[in-house]
């Protein structure tokens, strides 16, 4: 990735991408769009390994691979798990940017 100053600098992106997609996400199951789950759980599998955890990433990838064959519903499970650890990744994010620090 680089210096951490340049991992900073795509922090913003990152907040505007994970809160527009966790959203998205929320909607997308209450009407069982599966296709655009898909679509939003492999954006964040893109970035989501640039500095969060092995689980985390671990986590991610599984719900995106099983959206691939898995029910809205049980997607919706995974979700649900997983939800929470990626809110709690954009508080960190959002509060890491808000202090200011290199």
């Amino acid at each position: 990735m680089g210096s951490a100053d340049t991992l900073r600098k795509l922090l913003p992106a990152v907040v505007d991408s994970l809160s527009a997609d966790l959203s998205a996400i929320d909607a997308a199951l209450s009407i069982d769009d599966m296709g655009r789950v898909r679509v939003l759980l492999h954006g964040i599998k893109g970035f989501i390994p640039l500095f969060c955890s092995d689980a985390l990433v671990a986590q991610v990838g599984e719900t995106e691979s099983l959206s691939k064959t898995a029910t809205a519903a049980e997607i919706a499970l995974l979700y649900a798990r997983l939800a929470p650890r990626l809110q709690s990744v954009l508080v960190q994010v959002k509060e890491y940017l808000a202090q200011g620090q290199h």
